[in-house]
């Protein structure tokens, strides 16, 4: 029904670029949807080339490659996934001044 079910805030310890933060984000995420029981979703990211490298092997190779194909695995075996979406930051912008303010 497009409700949102979960909700959550974290903290990662140091991580060696964006892309590792969104995948291990990403990660938590998921794990807690299973924590919870939930299997049928719709993943939704600020970051294209998060997006991309859930779709497809293109990053395989990165620093992060490791966690990438942990969480494409992940969404593959633990869920009915019915898009990955990119949405814009705007959309995020909350989680974005919480992640600045933290940083300061």
């Amino acid at each position: 029904e497009g409700e949102s079910i979960l909700a959550g805030a974290g903290r990662l310890g140091a991580v060696p670029d964006v892309l590792t933060a969104e995948a291990a984000a990403c990660q938590q995420a998921l794990q807690a949807a299973t924590d919870y029981g939930i299997s049928r979703i719709q993943l939704e990211t600020d970051s294209a080339v998060l997006k991309q490298a859930l779709q497809s092997a293109s990053m395989d190779l990165a620093a992060c490659g490791m966690l990438i194909r942990d969480t494409r695995f992940l969404l593959r075996e633990q869920f009915v996934c019915s898009d990955i979406l990119s949405v814009p930051r705007i959309c995020n912008f909350v989680a974005h001044d919480l992640a600045k303010m933290a940083m300061s």
